[in-house]
């Protein structure tokens, strides 16, 4: 079943409510999270990047607008599908301009939502791949597996370096991740260190080499990393 996160940014709370149930019947195992304020959302995505693989936002929002909020999300992530939502077609011209991927003009039935997130949905169910799903305050949130380089942890912190060369950080300890890896993917190599063999450019003695960054590979975990890095290779 498809795994998301989505944010619903709407201050009209029935709305917002309406919309998370209609998400939830569509995609029963993602995560939904509402805001009540673009500001708020818009904080959450400066400090940890963007979580989110879809946002629902409504133009008419007190404070900031929905327009002026796509703008600022769009200086952060260029590519996140977009669905503004209105309670009129006054702002279609706008919506353009901020890449909006769908505009929804209120009040948002079962039948025009399933009909607008069709194409995305099938998109990513062939892409998406395997999930890990961490808590930030409270709050849970996915990062797709096949986006990881290393996972690294230290003082009760783990941090998931991306491909992209942002790091997301959550409180927490490396063991409590390993059941959710993929071991045709990630292999531990160091107490403190999962790496993940697709981004693994070689290896010298006791490293992988990931780039120009080195990750070590412990005594304890020698054997089974080295099995598992020869295993990849042959299955390349």
């Amino acid at each position: 079943m498809l795994q998301l996160n989505i944010a619903i940014c709407d201050d009209v709370c029935k709305d917002a409510e309406a919309l998370e149930g209609m998400l939830k019947e569509m995609l029963p195992d993602s995560v939904i999270r509402k805001f009540s304020a673009g500001e708020i959302l818009l904080k959450l995505l400066e400090k940890t990047g963007n979580p989110f693989q879809l946002i629902f936002l409504h133009i008419q929002l007190h404070g900031k607008d929905g327009i002026s909020i796509s703008e600022e999300i769009r200086k952060l992530d260029k590519q996140v599908p977009i669905f503004l939502i209105s309670d009129d077609d006054r702002y279609y011209k706008q919506a353009f301009e901020v890449f909006a991927y769908q505009y929804l003009i209120k009040p948002i039935t079962k039948s025009t939502l399933s009909r607008s997130m069709a194409p995305l949905m099938t998109g990513w169910d062939k892409e998406q791949g395997p999930l890990l799903y961490y808590h930030y305050r409270s709050q849970v949130y996915s990062v797709k597996q096949k986006e990881i380089r290393y996972i690294s942890s230290s003082l009760h912190t783990v941090n998931f370096h991306l491909k992209n060369g942002k790091i997301v950080h959550c409180r927490g300890k490396l063991n409590e991740f390993e059941s959710q890896l993929d071991p045709s993917m990630f292999v531990r190599c160091h107490q403190s260190f999962f790496v993940n063999l697709e981004s693994v450019t070689g290896k010298v003695q006791d490293r992988f080499l990931l780039g120009d960054y080195e990750i070590p590979i412990s005594r304890s975990c020698g054997k089974e990393a080295n099995r598992r890095y020869d295993e990849f290779l042959k299955n390349k």
